[in-house]
């Protein structure tokens, strides 16, 4: 039944002192390994943008209705309707589809655990952590094993189920003259949902099978669905028009090796320019290289953050005074992330666009001097 269960904890300060020192030779290793990832990232962010510019004056209009000998290793442009000729067929329940793609999407209601926790911190340097689970039942794609939970009474969910998501691209796709690989076609992704509102012949699905808004329902009743009731819905792409930029071999495409040291090989659903297919590739690899950069930020500081975690668990054994020193190491520790973080983009600037590069590493120098100047007015005014 749906409820709570709490399980309580105590640590000791000296099991905390020697947990917090496994944590600080963690950050020893998160810390270079947030400087990798912002130097790759730099030079991933340069080695991308120049291949698009390749790219870009590169790139020819070819015709999808014929193959031209001419265009043999180039980087071409074609947009066509694609023939997906017998179409693609999920064989498990018989469903088939005139789509360039067919996803099947399976949904198990089972119980899922939430976890929430408090930790107290006590005189002494100690804590005591309440951690209270709690149970709903829900549809997901994932099923989670019930043998993991904390309370498995009246919360078992089924060890298996008889089918899994999938996606199946059509195995005979061609655009005008040319033939599509699966791997061309796994690009696209512009799903739309496909209602089933009858059972194909011959389809051999379970006896307990039914149909439901679109679905096929394996249970007893849809609108009262118990644990182990499996949904089974699709979508599919089913746009025929396709844009691509891509090398031009034989009767197919392959990815194009720029000169720079990146690859082109774009497929979309849709009527697209080459011109706006390229500004969209910018465009994704700018939005790819903030997110990195970001990742890369917060790892570095919550690598700091594990190196100064011993000095704030040594402070609590008087509770107060540990906060303080942990609030104080987590602004410290978002200092040297950032200044750290600057450094490593600068420097990896300097390497690969230098101008750029030295105006970061400028505010980093700036960020680490701040750093220094707080600390010797802290020390100042404690004497």
């Amino acid at each position: 039944m749906p409820g709570e269960f709490q399980i309580v904890t105590s640590q000791s300060w000296i099991s905390r002192i020697l947990g917090s020192f496994g944590g600080f030779f963690l950050g020893l290793f998160l810390v270079p390994v947030s400087i990798v990832i912002l130097f790759w990232n730099e030079g991933h962010f340069v080695e991308t943008y120049k291949t698009l510019i390749e790219g870009q004056a590169l790139v020819i209009e070819a015709p999808a209705s014929e193959i031209l000998t001419a265009n043999e290793g180039k980087l071409v442009h074609v947009i066509g309707d694609v023939d997906v000729g017998d179409g693609v067929t999920d064989d498990d329940l018989g469903i088939s589809t005139k789509a360039i793609r067919l996803k099947r999407i399976v949904k198990i209601f089972q119980w899922q655990e939430h976890a929430k926790s408090q930790t107290e911190k006590v005189m002494g340097g100690s804590d005591k952590t309440v951690t209270t689970y709690s149970y709903d039942q829900t549809w997901s794609e994932n099923l989670t094993p019930s043998s993991e939970f904390k309370d498995k009474t009246g919360h078992e969910n089924p060890a298996h189920v008889d089918y899994e998501s999938l996606t199946l691209e059509a195995p005979e796709a061609r655009v005008g003259a040319f033939s599509l690989q699966p791997a061309h076609l796994a690009k696209l992704n512009r799903f739309t949902p496909l209602a089933i509102t009858q059972a194909p012949e011959a389809a051999s699905w379970p006896e307990e099978a039914t149909l439901a808004q679109g679905e096929i329902y394996l249970g007893a009743d849809p609108k009262s669905p118990k644990i182990g009731d499996i949904r089974i819905s699709f979508e599919v792409v089913s746009e025929k028009k396709l844009s691509l930029v891509a090398r031009q071999e034989g009767q197919s495409f392959v990815p194009y090796e720029a000169q720079s040291g990146g690859s082109i090989e774009f497929f979309e659903s849709g009527q697209h320019s080459s011109a706006e297919m390229f500004a969209s590739a910018q465009s994704d690899n700018t939005v790819f290289t903030w997110v990195m950069r970001i990742a890369g930020i917060l790892v570095s500081i919550f690598g700091f953050n594990l190196i100064f975690g011993p000095i704030s668990v040594i402070a609590d054994v008087i509770p107060l005074v540990g906060s303080l020193v942990g609030f104080t190491s987590g602004g410290i520790s978002i200092l040297l992330g950032a200044a750290l973080s600057a450094a490593s983009i600068g420097v990896a600037w300097v390497f690969f666009r230098p101008l750029i590069g030295g105006a970061l590493l400028a505010v980093a120098i700036a960020a680490v001097i701040a750093v220094f100047q707080i600390r010797s007015k802290k020390v100042e005014a404690a004497h």
